[in-house]
């Protein structure tokens, strides 16, 4: 068995390289051989380098810019056709698949062959990475219309369709060589060609299903249909109804032409006159200038030199970032100064003394203030009385718009750890702070869905509320473990003396909360009970040698903090899981991002992030906080078959919905939101070519 996966690709180098990654570990799961062919149409960001620095097994056609999406797939499927692949695998390169999704299409076949004794199409469907709604899929005619088609929702079996979205369709290649591939009507057109092949299949005797459930994650095509997009001129607006992401005249009308009867011409006459309706009431109006918006970081750790590298990349906002360092052991590095380039600026921060490294006064906040800039995005912390100046003078002068960004528990399960009247008087009024701030800023910026819900019941307005879904650059983790070789694995296992066949893993500083002393106490416990297991932890902070000096510590391994994913992917490559006990947060993505699923405990100090853990899915959640409910929840990802494979893959699919994209978008609308009728309209909207 072989099958050939044909892809097209234009600016999407982060997407196209994972997408391609997920489609190898699903067909070696499948266990069948595969080829790769790669359409690129002139991309300018890597995308053709970095394929062939990954996964030098990709043929890889570099085609003009003249080819749009039908058209280089057209190029791909002819190359792939004149192989010995048993099947070609139409795939988007924004698609990821699951680990049995090349299993779970190739068994559909073999069923629907069963049923009808012929060859069929094999259409998957594909889910929102965040909402979980079917985007893509089968499709079934509806009405009057030739093209008013309905997407299906998979239901656990085979579906028959009319005709599909192409992002994920196997294709056998008898199929494929009977029809000719992608009609060359359709070479110069972003779409239309998936619904012609689908409709050509089924007039030509071949049956086209649904497969019985989703089978990889993708994201829903949000861009604003050019003739519509205020932003450009009415010329351009008109030429576009007849472009490429339009409908053109000898393509939309063939189309109908095959399709629609006797009245194709009134089919195609009304969709023309629709769009020039469309055309003469744009949506957005004509771009300003970019908002000049400060960003207030506080502390800005490695995690986040991703996300503003793709906002840069976006050229959306003229923006500025100032941070400073932080307090030795009791806060996270900043870091370096010029990393990020000139639009990064390094200033000092001021701590409260004996406040646990909380900081006092943002550097930067006072420049944000004068600094002529229409938005200033802050963290939201009520004990930085830089914060406090930014929303004091915004609610007496009006201006600059002021935007939060954090974690947004306003009702903190830290209240319960409140002991005598002091301490609780003190909890309850850093709460009505927490409220009163989110309650006065222009928008607020949660990481999660939980933040959402603590602003919503504190009266912050939902059109002011913008989740983030906080990450950190998944797609650098996964180029990082796609680059790894095994060689490169066992060579850190020897320089660190890591010699057991289990790994449990633990990235990030090293303090009380962390409750790395129960951790410790149960991998004991476990060897104790003659599992080849150790705990490997990677990190520094005041806790080490407090840690070093227990019990329980004399199988560990202690490894320096290092800040790279080349540097890192070693260590995730070997762990069976990652454990943090408490105070987990960002470790989850990135330990997702790696395809390592989580351990936890239920404990007091973790961050919003763990909403992103689900117990037995992509991770563990042991019963209490201590050592032996800690042993008792490892234990069975040493014993039980098959445990440790799921939560992987589990782990590895919450990944792929966390990506940098969807931050910079949602900073992106919180701006538009913030500056209504200013210069944030001219915001270019996410625009996903390909």
């Amino acid at each position: 068995m072989r099958i050939a996966a044909v892809l097209a690709s234009h600016n999407r180098r982060e997407l196209t390289v994972a997408c391609i990654g997920c489609f190898i570990r699903s067909a070696a799961a499948a266990d069948v051989a595969f080829d790769i062919v790669l359409a690129d149409s002139a991309s300018t960001d890597g995308t053709v380098a970095a394929v062939r620095e990954f996964y030098p097994q990709t043929r890889i056609l570099e085609l003009s810019s003249a080819f749009w999406w039908a058209g280089a797939m057209r190029e791909a499927i002819a190359v792939a056709d004149d192989g010995v692949a048993d099947f070609l695998l139409w795939l988007n390169d924004d698609v990821m698949l699951e680990e049995g999704a090349v299993a779970e299409l190739l068994d559909a076949h073999s069923n629907a062959l069963v049923r009808n004794g012929k060859q069929s199409v094999i259409v998957g469907a594909v889910i929102d990475p965040v909402s979980g709604a079917v985007t893509y899929s089968g499709q079934k005619r509806e009405g009057e219309h030739p093209l008013r088609l309905v997407r299906l929702h998979p239901d656990g079996a085979l579906q028959a369709c009319d005709t599909f979205n192409g992002n994920v369709v196997l294709v056998p290649t008898r199929v494929s060589r009977s029809l000719g591939g992608i009609d060359a009507l359709f070479e110069a057109v972003q779409g239309m060609a998936d619904t012609d092949f689908g409709y050509r299949a089924k007039a030509a005797g071949f049956d086209v299903w649904l497969a019985p459930r989703p089978i990889g994650r993708c994201a829903s095509n949000t861009a604003v249909a050019p003739w519509r997009d205020g932003r450009i001129s009415f010329a351009r607006r008109l030429a576009a109804i007849g472009g490429p992401r339009g409908y053109p005249w000898r393509a939309w009308s063939g189309l109908l032409r095959r399709y629609g009867g006797k009245l194709w011409w009134y089919w195609t006459l009304r969709t023309y006159l629709r769009c020039l309706g469309e055309s003469l009431v744009p949506l957005e109006p004509e771009p300003p200038r970019r908002p000049r918006v400060a960003f207030v970081e506080g502390l800005l750790p490695a995690y986040r030199i991703g996300l503003f590298k793709a906002l840069e990349s976006r050229a959306a906002l003229d923006f500025d970032i100032y941070f400073g360092a932080g307090l030795g052991q009791q806060t996270p590095r900043s870091i370096p100064a010029g990393t990020l380039g000139a639009f990064a600026h390094p200033r000092t921060n001021r701590f409260w003394p004996w406040g646990k490294g909380r900081i006092a006064w943002s550097g930067g906040s006072l420049q944000a203030l004068l600094g002529r800039y229409q938005a200033v995005i802050g963290s939201f912390h009520t004990h930085d009385l830089g914060m406090w100046l930014l929303w004091i003078t915004r609610k007496l002068a009006g201006r600059p718009r002021l935007l939060l960004s954090g974690h947004f528990r306003l009702d903190s399960e830290e209240e319960t750890l409140a002991q005598g009247a002091l301490s609780r008087l003190h909890l309850r009024f850093r709460r009505r702070a927490r409220i009163l701030m989110a309650r006065g800023a222009d928008a607020v910026l949660p990481y999660t869905e939980e933040g959402r819900r603590s602003c919503l019941k504190h009266g912050v307005a939902p059109e002011a509320i913008f989740v983030t879904h906080n990450t950190l650059d998944v797609a650098a983790c996964m180029r990082a473990a796609a680059a790894l070789s095994l060689d490169e694995v066992e060579q850190v296992r020897r320089q660190h003396g890591i010699v057991a066949d289990r790994v449990f893993l633990f990235v990030g500083r090293l303090y009380q909360e962390k409750r790395l002393d129960i951790a410790l106490e149960a991998i004991a416990r476990l060897r104790t009970e003659g599992h080849d297991c150790q705990m490997v932890i990677v990190g520094d902070g005041p806790q080490e040698s407090a840690l070093r000096a227990l019990p329980g510590a004399g199988g560990a391994v202690f490894v320096p903090p290092l800040f790279t994913e080349p540097e890192l992917a070693p260590f995730f490559s070997m762990a069976t899981a990652q454990v943090q006990p408490d105070s987990a947060g960002l470790a989850v993505v990135h330990s997702f991002a790696y395809g390592v699923p989580v351990v936890i405990c239920p404990g007091a100090y973790h961050g919003p992030e763990i909403a992103y853990l689900r117990h037995d899915h992509n991770g563990l959640v042991a019963v209490s906080l201590n050592g032996d409910a800690l042993a008792d929840c490892l234990r069975p990802l040493m014993t039980q078959e098959g445990l440790a494979r799921r939560l992987s893959q589990a782990a590895t699919m919450a990944a792929t919905g966390l990506t940098l994209e969807k931050s910079v978008e949602a900073i992106l609308d919180a701006v538009r939101h913030t500056l209504p009728g200013s210069a944030s309209d001219g915001i270019p909207a996410k625009v996903r070519e390909g």
